[in-house]
């Protein structure tokens, strides 16, 4: 039938009929550009027939299209100037054609088998019909229908074969036994076979039934699941066999079903069945037509034919045993006489002669094989064609003329299958070997009946000189007793090996077949409902097709059957279709359903926030009111102390004017002071501009540990040696560096008391010119040039001038970190902003990587580069670590941003690091993770806002709204927990537990920094199959029992943990190590996460969800968990490229590498990520 928007198959029956429709061949001599013309018509006929449906047209147009652009480009016109053909033709039409025809191609060649297979189906339905119709005919000859019934039950016992219907109603009736043996193979027979009650099915695999076999040794071979069905062979009513499509004719020497039906009927001494096994008419392809209800699978395909007829040699080269009888001698053979025996590739098949009995006078010969000699191979051609066996009947002749028993026709069998052709045809010998040999015959019993020419030469043998004979007779028997051990010694080998091999293919598909049961059974868990429906579906399929067997046994026309069998599938049809639509208003009910108690939920969820922001209001209106009324008590209060203040300032003035008539006689006293001591400070500052004036010419620079200041009270410059904490007014005499090391500090001179000189330490002289983080020596001299202290001579100085404080004082090494000179070993080279990489400084790869990732939050680094975060810096918090880490990091963000450095060595910041956290002090591999989450920490310690951290008590918020103790949670976090690093990456978490023993129910909301998301064991999942498992409920048992405040002890729960709040920045952690006891180990799990639109709002159960987040950089761990080697990948927010970054190499990459099974920490942002700017977050 056609699928929906596409057109039905008209064109063809395969591809390879569109495929010849689709060639086209050049005219030579034409123009290449009409042709170039009418391929882009082809290409727009291709896309019209696409849009409308028609597969079949669009995959002719395009493959046509595809053929001629081929032989354009082949062309010498199209090489000369390959830009224009290319143009008009164009390069996306042609990429687009190949796409469009390869999934043309895909699904036009499922639509092909599947009408193949509906044809198929019609064409044996039509068959069954022809079928019905001849046996209808057959029935109004005269023969009511309890006679044509009883003349099918019948010819079951007569003919040997029963067909799927007499097998249905022989297992319908209840009070017969039978038992079904499959011979298909056993991966076939697990897949699909018959399922039906009163019915015992086993599979007895053609693997090993083999020509020769016995009972004993089947038993071998066979399942053990099936060894009880097999042992109670004896005892059922009926024996079934069948394979995929058995029949009488497939019944010959050497195959399958005759096989196992002689070793179980004919050659099995140890049980005796009650009758001849039958053999399904059709085999299991005409039982899935006429009943695939009761079957496993019914859509199953059927398989090429598996069976092969192998060569007459190696069929016929077995020895059925013998139990109680001796092996009769053979017969001296005759040579050159095909009259006397039948020759089978060289061998001579005679009958055998021995002396009659009475007791064996009946019997038919026995006809004797020299296998002392070997048919010779044919040569076998290629897989074509198929194999054709011709089995000549043995003509034994019997007294009347007739055939022996036993003797089978001769047939003609073609298989068709993948081994070669053989092209010689052989004579096939049939033996009944249900019947025992002759003792012996007489020449006159012997020859009674035959030709004459037969009758001679049998007398011919029989006067043959009898001591010669027998001398024959024994060497032949020595010779084929030899023969015979070696055969057996051959075949016993080969059985084990064929043994061994079947084994290991029997366990793989046990092993196959054990998850194809655990599969089907938790899919049956899954679907117990749809199940039991089905199950009530099958009831009433039963029940109308009990009502039509009894209609077809009530009414003796077959047409009322079919029509009543055709209304029946119509009403099965009709009841499946409305048990679809059903289930489909049932799914349509239901989702309306949720909708409706969605949209309640949040109707009642929006009513609780109104009510609780009413009363909020209320309660800000009565605060407001209250703190009105405070206000107006203040101020009458403040009014009376003003009035009692300004009555004692007047008392106070009046006492001040007395004061200062009598310090302005001091006053003038000392302006004379300070005019001496302003002319001292001008010859200064002159000096000062002569010293400058020769440090700018000569060029020099301060040592090594000194830094150069600016005084704003004096209005000059002073020095700071961060080597002694001290402070000199001039700077150091530069000669003194290559002096020993170690001396005793000079006094200058008496001018310039309080200076001194230290000789320094001589230190190698650095590849680093200037530090950002160091003061720039060639701009403050410039700045010093340009702000010359200027005195305005005509003014005379207050009479209250505060002293000049001395510049002399002693620093804390917290008060000059910031200033210290940093030693970056850069690599200088610009490849842009933020594209400088970082010097491995031994197994420091996970601190780069976690570096150049939030380098990459612009937002973070905007507050850094814009100098903010010195007013934020917290140097007395207890919890953090001096401000020193914030300080080495802004150094880092600031040189990366700069753009003047390929790469550079974060060695001060690994420094002061290590000297917090001595885990990572050392040069071994750490996890980024735990770095990150330091250094997240770290950073928010030394930055927090919030000076006096006062305890706040925590409060139990269960009895209120979720929103409401959200907010509170948040608000309390907030009063101890102030800077950009809570502003940016943290959110809030709903925990919920619950007592398993008094179900008490605890919720609490917390602040959280990164999401940390399990991984399955599985190759590959979605990040939204993680963000699912993190919400899941987890039991809390063993050492985490909670302690219930109900019970006052320690109990197990249930807890569950949900995203209430989102950041800006979101940090999600993928768990890949993981324990197993005492063993860690690293998954390789590959997660799919998106780049951009992560849409979280599935996952928040929160009022208030961010945007979708975009990613913009990846923490990426390769390797185990013994070595490995992380990298980072970071969206830089100037080109809006990716960029990986592993240790100083910096290069582009594609946005299609960003996944990988390597990805370990994902950075999101809700907002938008532009550039960082001076300006300041």
């Amino acid at each position: 039938m056609p699928v929906r928007g596409k057109k039905s198959l008209h064109l063809g029956k395969s591809l390879e009929d569109l495929n010849k429709m689709a060639d086209y061949k050049l005219v030579k001599g034409w123009n290449i550009k009409n042709y170039c013309q009418s391929a882009s018509k082809v290409f727009n006929a291709a896309d019209s027939e696409f849009k409308s449906g028609d597969e079949e047209k669009a995959y002719v147009f395009f493959m046509k299209y595809f053929n001629i652009v081929k032989q354009i480009h082949n062309t010498n016109q199209y090489k000369a100037d390959k830009k224009f053909f290319d143009q008009l033709l164009g390069k996306n039409n042609v990429i687009k054609a190949i796409e469009k025809a390869e999934e043309l191609s895909k699904q036009l060649e499922r639509r092909y088998a599947d009408l193949q297979e509906e044809e198929e189906l019609k064409r044996r339905l039509d068959e069954e019909e022809e079928k019905e119709k001849l046996e209808i005919e057959r029935g109004e000859s005269g023969e009511d229908t309890m006679e044509t019934e009883n003349k099918d039950e019948e010819s079951v016992t007569i003919s040997g074969e029963i067909t799927p219907p007499q097998l249905y109603r022989l297992l319908e009736d209840g009070s017969t036994s039978v038992l079904v043996m499959d011979v298909r193979p056993e991966e076939q027979y697990l897949a699909s076979h018959i399922m039906l009650r009163n019915l015992n099915c086993i599979n007895v695999s053609q693997a090993i039934v083999k020509a020769g076999i016995t009972v004993k040794e089947i038993e071998k071979g066979l399942n053990g699941e099936y060894m009880d069905l097999w042992k109670s062979r004896g005892s059922v009513d009926f024996i079934v066999l069948l394979d995929w499509e058995s029949s009488l004719t497939d019944l010959m020497v050497g195959s399958p079903l005759k096989t196992l039906k002689d070793a179980i009927f004919k050659f099995d001494a140890t049980v005796v069945v009650k009758s001849e096994p039958l053999v399904l008419q059709g085999g299991y392809d005409s039982w899935l037509l006429h009943y695939p209800q009761f079957t496993t699978n019914p859509k199953i395909p059927k398989p090429p034919k598996y069976h092969e007829i192998a060569s007459i040699s190696k069929l016929l080269d077995f020895d059925y045993p013998t139990f109680d009888e001796d092996k009769p001698e053979p017969p001296k053979p005759v040579e050159n006489n095909k009259q006397d025996g039948i020759m089978m590739n060289g061998d001579v098949i005679h009958a055998a002669q021995t002396s009659p009995t009475a007791e064996s006078a009946n019997r038919p010969a026995m006809p004797v094989v020299d296998r002392s000699r070997k048919p010779k191979s044919q040569p076998t051609s290629p897989v074509e064609g198929s194999v054709t066996v011709v089995a000549n009947s043995l003509a034994a002749v019997k007294p009347d003329g007739g055939t022996a028993a036993g003797i089978l026709p001769q047939q003609e069998v073609r298989v068709a299958n993948s081994t070669p052709k053989v092209n010689s045809t052989a004579s096939v010998p049939s033996v009944d070997r249900s019947k025992k040999p002759k003792e012996g015959l007489s020449p006159t019993a012997e020859t009674k009946g035959m030709s004459p020419e037969m009758e001679r030469t049998a007398q011919g043998i029989t006067g043959t000189d009898r001591t010669g004979k027998e001398k024959t007779r024994e060497l032949e028997k020595a010779t084929q007793e030899q023969e015979r051990i070696k055969k057996n010694q051959e075949n016993e080998l080969k059985a084990k090996i064929e043994r061994e091999r079947l084994e290991k293919i029997k366990q793989e598909q046990r092993k196959k077949a054990a998850e194809e049961k655990a599969f089907r059974e938790r899919k049956e868990r899954e679907e117990a409902a749809r199940k039991k429906e089905e199950q009530i579906k099958r009831e009433k399929d039963e029940q109308i097709r009990k009502d039509a067997e009894e209609a077809r046994r009530k009414n003796a026309s077959e047409e009322e059957r079919k029509k009543m069998e055709k209304k029946a599938e119509m009403e099965r049809r009709r009841q499946e279709e409305e048990q679809r639509l059903k289930e489909k208003e049932a799914r349509e009910r239901k989702e309306q359903q949720e909708k409706m108690e969605r949209e309640a939920r949040e109707k009642e969820e929006a009513e609780k926030e109104r009510r609780i922001q009413e009363e909020v209001e209320l309660k800000t209106a009565q605060e407001r009111e209250r703190f009105k009324k405070e206000q107006e008590a203040k101020e009458l209060l403040r009014q009376q102390k003003e009035e009692a203040a300004r009555k004692q300032i007047e008392q106070e003035t009046a006492e001040k004017l007395r004061l200062e008539r009598e310090e302005k006689l001091k006053a003038q006293q000392e302006a004379e002071k300070l005019r001496r001591q302003l002319q001292e400070q001008e010859d200064k500052a002159a000096k000062l501009q002569k010293a400058k004036e020769a440090e700018t010419k000569a060029k020099s620079q301060l040592p090594v540990g000194w830094e150069k200041a600016w005084d704003d009270a004096r209005k000059c410059y002073f020095y700071i040696d961060h080597n002694t904490a001290t402070t000199h007014w001039q700077p150091p005499d530069t000669t003194t560096q290559g002096q020993p090391a170690h001396r005793t500090p000079q006094v200058s001179d008496a001018k310039n008391k309080g200076s001194y000189k230290m000789p320094l330490q001589t230190e190698p002289k650095s590849n680093l010119k200037r530090s950002h983080s160091s003061p720039n020596i060639a701009q403050m001299v410039h700045q010093d040039e340009m702000n010359i202290p200027s005195f305005d001579r005509k003014t005379k100085p207050s009479a209250k001038m505060e002293p000049s404080p001395t510049p002399q004082r002693d620093l804390k090494p917290s008060d000059v970190s910031s200033a210290k000179v940093r030693n970056l070993n850069p690599v200088y080279g610009s490849q842009g902003r933020a594209l400088t990489g970082l010097r491995n400084l031994g197994n420091t790869c996970f601190m780069n990587s976690v570096i150049q990732s939030l380098a990459g939050t612009t937002p973070l680094a905007t507050y850094f580069i814009g100098g903010n975060y010195r007013y934020d810096i917290n140097r007395e918090n207890k919890l953090g670590r001096g401000g020193e880490v914030a300080e080495e990091f802004a150094v880092l963000i600031n040189a990366m941003w700069s753009g003047q450095y390929k790469s550079i060595a974060p060695r001060d910041f690994k420094s002061t690091v290590s000297k917090f956290v001595p885990q990572f002090a050392g040069y071994e591999q750490q996890d980024s993770q735990e770095f990150l989450l330091f250094l997240l920490d770290g950073l928010h310690e030394d930055l927090n806002r919030v000076k006096q951290r006062k305890y706040i008590e925590e409060k139990d918020n269960s009895h209120l709204p979720d929103v409401e103790a959200a907010r509170l949670s948040w608000e309390s976090h907030k009063r101890l927990n102030q800077s950009i690093m809570v502003e940016l990456f943290q959110g809030q978490f709903k925990s919920t537990i619950q007592c398993l023993k008094c179900m008490k129910t605890s919720v609490t909301f917390d602040a959280f920094m990164y999401l940390s998301l399990p991984l399955p064991s599985n190759s590959r999942c979605t990040l939204y199959d993680c963000l699912k498992n993190f919400s899941k409920l987890e039991k809390v048992t063993g050492s985490d029992k909670w302690y219930c405040p109900r019970c006052k002890v320690h109990r197990e729960a249930n807890k569950k943990i949900e995203i209430w709040k989102l950041p800006y920045i979101l940090l999600i952690h993928l768990k890949r190590f993981s324990y197993e006891g005492v063993w860690r180990h690293k998954l390789q799990t590959y997660v799919d996460f998106p780049l951009t639109d992560f849409n979280m709002r599935g996952h928040v159960i929160g009022p208030n969800t961010k945007s979708a987040y975009n990613l913009y950089a990846v923490s990426n761990h390769y390797g185990t968990i013994d070595g490995g080697h992380y990298t980072a990948y970071c969206k830089h927010s100037l080109t809006q490229r990716w960029y990986k970054f592993d240790d100083t190499e910096v290069y582009e990459m594609s946005s299609s590498g960003v996944r990988s099974s390597a990805a370990y920490i994902l950075f999101y942002s809700s907002i938008e990520v532009q550039p960082p700017t001076v300006s300041g977050f």
